[in-house]
């Protein structure tokens, strides 16, 4: 009975020992080398590069007005998305040396770049070549570059390659101050908003009057930082901009144009495309009268709620304005 029980415990310990060997707990050259230096500061990142087998390559540029996708497609990337990644290369911390020849690569996941990121700091580049997690989930191997050695560093870092996720859904970003005029062609009008010195005018058939202020500053806002529900890939922004019904084109201080083209789709959802880039997004029906308003939502002028009467004819009775009194109306004491 006892020697089962022994043969027992030394075929779950052997077992045990093979799953760690493949897991890469036991890699046998864990060491006593010294540790990388990781030194990479996230704020000196210029590009980076998703690499993931079976997928477009996703490359984001930093640039004056922030991070940009530029492959597979170009459009302002999503700012949260950013900094997360840039957080987590901030965090990864080496913890120590797993291997340090290409015999041990596959054990660890690394044999390939399937899973890579690519790092550009000024004019050089670092290549992470990411491998399999540890059986906890804290950590990862890793190599960089043609560096044989395998890294275990605690961590993650996210290889998400699908544009989707990286892109920005706000489509337009023209903070108030940078507009100069904004041209609108909806149904049955056409009209401009100009800044005037600071003075907002609204221009209806060649004439132009003070704009309402508040009102007009408003829409400004909510025009220069338009946000989309969704993106659609099943229409083209060529074909849309030929349809589209509601036309703003609006010129920046800088004598830069814009031109952001809408129109109804047949569910009721709002299509748009922004200078004709093959790029279309959806809004929601109530964003277009907010996008582009009648001009009188813009106007300091009111209609009068009623219209002037016509003088009475001979013979009739116009009806007089009741007497007011000091303290109400007709039939209170105090008639004057």
């Amino acid at each position: 009975m006892k020697q089962g029980q022994v043969l027992l415990l030394t075929s779950i310990l052997a077992a045990m020992l093979v799953m760690g060997y493949f897991a890469g707990i036991f890699g046998g050259e864990e060491s006593t080398v010294k540790l990388p230096n990781w030194g990479i500061k996230p704020e000196e990142i210029d590009a980076i590069e998703i690499r993931v087998a079976g997928q477009d390559t996703l490359k984001l540029l930093k640039g004056a007005a922030g991070w940009h996708i530029t492959s597979p497609q170009q459009s302002i990337a999503d700012s949260l998305a950013i900094v997360r990644l840039l957080d987590q290369i901030a965090a990864l911390k080496p913890e120590s040396i797993a291997a340090n020849s290409p015999d041990r690569y596959a054990t660890y996941g690394v044999a390939s770049t399937a899973r890579s990121i690519v790092l550009t700091i000024g004019k050089n580049t670092r290549t992470l070549i990411l491998g399999n997690t540890t059986a906890d989930g804290a950590s990862f191997f890793l190599r960089i570059g043609n560096d044989p050695q395998v890294i275990q560093a605690r961590g993650n870092l996210s290889t998400n390659a699908n544009v989707s996720d990286w892109r920005s859904t706000t489509v337009l970003r023209l903070p108030i101050s940078t507009i100069q005029r904004v041209s609108v062609s909806i149904p049955n009008e056409k009209y401009e908003v100009a800044n005037n010195n600071g003075n907002w005018q609204l221009i209806r058939n060649g004439i132009g009057t003070t704009a309402d202020t508040l009102s007009t500053v408003k829409w400004l806002r909510r025009l220069g930082a338009l946000k989309a529900d969704a993106f659609v890939a099943e229409v083209q922004g060529s074909a849309l901009k030929a349809e589209g019904t509601h036309v703003l084109r609006i010129q920046t201080t800088t004598g830069q144009t814009r031109e952001l083209v809408l129109k109804e789709s047949a569910s009721g959802d709002v299509l748009g495309a922004l200078d004709g880039i093959k790029d279309v997004f959806r809004l929601s029906p109530t964003q277009l009268p907010l996008i582009a308003p009648e001009s009188g939502q813009l106007s300091r002028e009111t209609t009068p709620s009623e219209t002037t009467a016509s003088p009475p004819k001979h013979g009739s009775t116009q009806t007089q304005p009741p007497k007011k009194s000091r303290r109400g109306e007709e039939g209170e004491e105090g008639l004057l």
